[in-house]
Order: structure tokens, then sequence, then C-alpha cells
């Protein structure tokens, strides 16, 4: 852990400025034996450990780590190369739609990082820094292995409604595809808007209302009490998982976009992440325009699907 990095925390149980990297050797009774470990530690003693590179800043570990990692690990590795850099971008504005995106210099939050694709392209187009943040091991090992060059790039694992951050921190914070997993999304944007420097920018994708699933939600209460291993098995074979999978029997979903017209249900759009996750909200457009407004944002940018994009006002 590169302690020049440091500075940028603060401690989430105490919210003291100051945490100090050092090594401690800590007993394992189960091996009865000492291993070195890495750790940060704020000025009240609270420890959070350094694993791989990664501070550990979760306070109580939750289910809905366990899930994630299980949505990662079943998910094909992607590769990120410099020859895709236009592409990525593409993919970030169809999302953010942040006309002049100016990085140079600039401190970015990355709020739910997954894999990290959107870390390694703002990292690339002259970020000064990016924090990249997720609640899945599995997400964070695979971001930090594909971005394994990229200097610019510190990955944390934090629980978004308690991050180890000052308010008014960062110029851009991007959360796509996170809040709506939440069990207060609007209390989570909230949380992650006061973390926006004024004049800064905060860009996140939602759900879109009666655009996703109606045969999911139904489903859902069951499909969240099974093993997941048997039901990402049968997302496998019948098309159902974010990537494609060799044991596919039937791509149903494929199927069905072809017909959209007998899709009434959408079970196109059924996936194995929806049918694990232990909250799955959907909005309106007229619901996130009053979050940005109650939050001192104007509103740059939206698009029907829905990501939006605000800057802070200055009091």
């Amino acid at each position: 852990m590169n302690k020049k990095f440091i500075k940028l925390f603060i401690c989430p149980k105490c919210k003291l400025n100051k945490l100090d990297v050092s090594f401690e050797i800590l007993k394992i009774k189960k091996a009865k034996k000492s291993e070195n470990i890495e750790i940060l530690r704020c000025k009240k003693g609270h420890v959070f450990r350094i694993n791989n590179g990664i501070p550990n800043f979760v306070i109580n570990n939750k289910l809905e780590s366990k899930i994630y990692d299980d949505v990662w690990k079943n998910n094909r590795l992607s590769k990120y190369k410099n020859k895709d850099i236009k592409l990525y971008k593409k993919k970030f504005q169809s999302f953010a739609n942040i006309k002049k995106l100016n990085l140079q210099n600039k401190l970015v939050l990355d709020a739910g990082c997954g894999e990290g694709r959107f870390s390694w392209l703002l990292s690339n187009l002259g970020a000064k820094k990016v924090i990249a943040v997720d609640f899945s091991n599995a997400a964070l090992n695979r971001a930090k292995y594909q971005s394994a060059n990229q200097s610019k790039i510190i990955f944390i694992k934090a629980d978004l409604n308690n991050l180890p951050f000052k308010e008014n921190t960062f110029d851009l914070v991007i959360s796509f595809g996170v809040i709506h997993h939440n069990k207060y999304p609007e209390k989570l944007f909230h949380i992650l808007s006061k973390f926006t420097k004024p004049g800064g920018i905060f860009s996140i994708y939602l759900y879109r209302k009666y655009g996703m699933s109606f045969i999911q939600d139904m489903i859902r209460p069951i499909t969240k009490k099974m093993n997941r291993d048997k039901l990402h098995h049968f997302c496998e074979l019948f098309g159902f998982t974010v990537t494609p999978s060799k044991k596919m029997i039937f791509d149903i979903p494929n199927i069905l976009k072809k017909i959209r017209w007998i899709d009434v249900l959408r079970i196109n759009m059924i996936t194995f992440e929806g049918l694990t996750s232990t909250y799955w909200h959907r909005f309106s457009i007229r619901e996130i325009k009053n979050w940005y407004k109650k939050n001192n944002f104007k509103i740059i940018s939206f698009t029907r699907h829905i990501s939006m994009s605000g800057l802070r006002l200055k009091k």
C-alpha cells in the first residue's frame, strides 16, 4: 500500500482524519504460526487489514458481499486494452453523457466499480487519481488484475453507505448500476452526493421503472432463497447469464429479442444477478431529478434508460 495515498482516507468508524500504515505480526491460532499483515490504523486504534494491496474498510460483513462475489466469479473475465479506449469511452458516455469531459488533475470516485472498466478508462483519459470502491472481493481482484499497470487507480473494499473519505473531496463521482441494489437508494444517493466538490459532477445510472422483466419480479422471492450454484447452472443452460456459456442448450433471451412483440413479460431481460440480488429497485426520471434538486445539483444531462449527471452548485 503506497503511503502517499493514505491522506485520502479517514477512519469510517470514528471519522478521524489520520490513518497510519504499518506492519504487524498477528498470530493465527488455527495455523499455529505468525504472519506479517499490512494494516491501516487510526489514532483511536481501529484497524483495517490490507489484502493484496486492497484496504478493507468494511465494518460489518453482509450477505450482499457474498452474493456479488458469486455474480462476478460466474462472469467471463474482460480484458481492457488501449486499442479499446474509444469503445469504452462511448460506453461511458452512454451513461454519463458529459460534454467536454476534462479529467486533467481531477480526483475521481468510482462508487461500485465492479471489475473496473470505467476506473481503467478514466485513468487512461487523464484523471489524477481514481479511487475504485466495491463491496465484492471477486470484483476488486478482477479489477486490480486488469489494471495492474495503472498506478493512478487505488482499489479499496468498502460499504458505500460508510465510505472512508471526507465530504467535498472528488471532482467527479460516478455510480453506474449500483444505487438501485441498495436497501435505501435515495439515502445512498444523498451520501454519495456529499463527496462531490462544489462545481464537481455526480453521474449515476439506475434501472428504469417498468423497464425490467415482470416474470423476474414475480419469482425473485423464490430464487433469492435458492442454491445459487444450481440457479446459475440453470441460467447458463437457457441463456440468462451476462456472458454466453458453452453449456447453453437453448438461448431463450436471444430468441425473444428477435420477436419482441411476443415477449410481453420481458423474459429476455431476466439475469442471474436479477434473480439473486437482495434489492432490485426501479425509478422514474422525475424521481431522480428530484433527488438531484434536493441535494443542490443542477442537472446537466440525462437519458431515458435512466442515467443522469448533475453539477453540484456552490452555496
